[in-house]
């Protein structure tokens, strides 16, 4: 089920691979909505992330959602799991274990809360709407979250 809206919209998943692209459809046709297209690969990247996290870890159904929020746009992602987050280390070569660390480094912020009924958690990012706003990447962050 797709809601849409001029300063939101949202989209109801299954616990599926190919839902991964649903979320990043949902959230490009919203930027460009919004004329946000600077923010795409940036946020499409993001929410297939998190959506990812949700099929591999929680395997519930579960809804993205964009929404325009004054100066940002934050793209948030409910799960049924009462699970928490934690980070992983991986190797170098490990296929996994990146998502929260991409979030850290190039979402503007970042954040969690339990028990959002009807869902049991949400995970959000925000990303500023001026490019001058975002975080700059580049500075050894990502290569720190992949060293052994």
């Amino acid at each position: 089920m797709l809601i849409a809206g001029g300063r939101r919209v949202r989209v109801e998943l299954s616990a599926e691979p190919t839902s991964a692209v649903a979320a990043r459809r949902l959230v490009q046709g919203a930027l460009d909505g919004w004329q946000l297209q600077h923010l795409s690969d940036t946020a499409t990247l993001l929410v297939s992330e998190l959506a990812a996290n949700v099929v591999l870890h929680a395997g519930t159904s579960f809804l993205v959602e964009a929404e325009r929020r004054g100066e940002n746009v934050r793209i948030s992602v409910f799960d049924c799991s009462t699970a928490g987050l934690s980070r992983r280390r991986y190797g170098p070569e490990a296929g996994t274990g990146r998502g929260l660390a991409l979030i850290d480094v190039l979402a503007t912020s970042w954040g969690t809360s339990a028990d959002v009924r009807p869902w049991a958690k949400v995970v959000w990012f925000e990303l500023a709407t001026d490019p001058a706003a975002l975080p700059e990447p580049g500075e050894g962050a990502l290569l720190d979250c992949w060293s052994g």
